[in-house]
């Protein structure tokens, strides 16, 4: 749970930061800028959240892992 709210923890900073700096006038191409941080941030904090419903999901025994070997080039590939 630590870890998990560590990778919340980070990207809600700077969620927060983008959104003080959006408070204040700028020109268009910094406030762009800083939009697509924003969605970035959130699509990190998406990905977390999900990653942390499908452990759930292990751990409450919905989800069951199957181990096989497989080649490691036809994972990466």
């Amino acid at each position: 749970l630590g870890l998990l709210a560590h990778e919340l923890k980070n990207p809600l900073a700077a969620i927060l930061a983008a959104v003080n700096l959006l408070s204040r006038p700028r020109p268009e191409e910094q406030a762009a800028e800083i939009r697509r941080a924003l969605k970035e941030r959130v699509l990190v904090l998406s990905d977390r959240i999900d990653e942390a419903l499908e452990f759930s999901r292990v751990v409450r025994g919905k989800i069951t892992l199957h181990e096989e070997r497989c080649e490691l080039f036809n994972i990466i590939s």
